[in-house]
């Protein structure tokens, strides 16, 4: 890094001593070639310092060379959102709306709503995000004017008119007709699924419905509502986090929506096979042994539609020549880690749980790192699982309809 960077500032010397500096300025393509080269060593530092869980290490080597999107992107993704939004005020960045959302849910976990009105007011949605937040806490020392009410109401009438069902979901929630916005949302992304081809196309609105259904008490409305509500849910948290590459909760997601469809019955549009082939296919490039045992799985599920058994077979063939072959290595794994949700400490054993360790119920493994308990008090995921989880679900792993804060 050092002789990169002295290299980028003409003060790295040649072979020959030279009693005076260059009295011309360096030329601009090799200025440029210099500084890309500066550029590519602290990123190959950050990867490392990512690899062993240290992000915000990585994010100061794109701060030493003035990255400073970048770094505010790794502080993110290592989940110190109070530090990116440090670094983005003090060197004149504008703050992200996810940078904005997560110090706000963080706030509204620890029940400091003003704080959170006031995190919310930054927000680029902020009319919108303000909204939902009142609905979520009007009773924590901010009221509901009857006024807001009947505003929203005709928010939804007009929205319905013009077709626009994310407004109509929000103008919904927002005056209080919990069960309308569920069923709206609920029938819109029913049809949005039924066109197979179109889902990522169709992601932003999904997940502007979801996102706002997530400011309703869905915990207490009735359990066929609640079951469609998750099932969607997690559907839409399954596109997102396989376009995130958030690849430690892509299978968790696709089989919550397996086990809510299976159990509830319900008349989903995407069958259940093709959900769990999407996960498959996401994580075969970087967990390809992982991927291979849920091939297996899936071959074994019934209701599989006839046209997926080739697909099953030509990628489990794929896959066992290039394990043999040695193609897919920890290269995988480290790919995977330029995208996922990697905690400071998240690699280290959990200390005081070694008579009796943690166990997520996302993945039945051991939890390394510091646990999440849900809201049953004896279930646990890790911080690292629950901070990927409640960016692209709202709802808790465990299918109450109750909502899940990032840790």
């Amino acid at each position: 890094f050092l002789v990169a960077k002295a290299h980028c500032d003409g003060r790295y010397p040649s072979g020959a001593p030279r009693p005076d500096p260059p009295s011309q300025p360096i030329p601009p393509l090799v200025a440029e070639a210099a500084r890309d080269r500066m550029q590519d060593v602290a990123a190959t530092m950050a990867s490392r310092y990512m690899l062993s869980s240290e992000g915000v290490q990585a994010a100061e080597c794109y701060l030493a060379v003035n990255s400073i999107p970048q770094a505010v992107e790794l502080l993110l993704r290592c989940h110190e959102p109070a530090l990116a939004y440090v670094v983005s005020e003090l060197l004149g960045i504008p703050h992200s709306g996810e940078t904005v959302q997560l110090l706000a849910l963080e706030a509204e976990r620890s029940k400091l709503y003003y704080l959170a009105h006031d995190y919310w007011q930054l927000h680029p949605e902020k009319d919108e995000k303000l909204a939902l937040f009142l609905s979520r806490h009007h009773t924590a020392g901010q009221g509901r004017a009857s006024e807001q009410l009947s505003y929203y109401k005709g928010v939804f009438a007009q929205a319905m008119a013009a077709e626009n069902h994310p407004l109509a979901v929000v103008g919904a929630v927002c005056s209080s007709d919990f069960d309308t916005a569920a069923q709206v949302a609920v029938s819109r992304m029913f049809n949005l699924c039924a066109d197979r081809s179109m889902f990522y196309d169709h992601l932003p609105e999904m997940r502007h419905m979801v996102w706002a259904i997530a400011s309703i008490p869905l915990h207490t409305m009735e359990v066929k509502t609640i079951a469609s509500v998750l099932a969607f849910a997690s559907f839409v948290g399954l596109l997102d986090a396989i376009q995130k590459g958030y690849y430690d909760v892509t299978l968790p997601l696709a089989q919550t929506v397996r086990n809510i469809v299976y159990k509830q019955k319900l008349d989903f549009p995407v069958p259940v096979a093709r959900v769990l082939m999407m996960d498959v296919e996401a994580r075969a490039g970087v967990y390809p042994q992982q991927a291979i045992e849920s091939l297996q799985s899936l071959a074994a599920e019934s209701n599989v539609p006839d046209d997926m058994p080739p697909l099953i077979n030509s990628l489990m063939a794929q896959l066992l020549e290039g394990v043999e072959r040695e193609k897919v290595s920890r290269a995988g794994e480290e790919a995977a880690l330029q995208s996922q949700i990697v905690l400071v400490g998240s690699s280290l054993p959990a200390g005081g749980c070694v008579v009796e360790p943690r166990v997520s119920i996302l993945t039945n493994k051991r939890i390394r790192g510091s646990a999440v308990v849900l809201e049953d008090g004896c279930s646990y995921i890790s911080q690292a699982e629950a901070a990927s989880w409640s960016r692209v679900n709202p709802f808790s792993p465990l299918n109450t309809g109750r909502r899940i804060l990032p840790p």
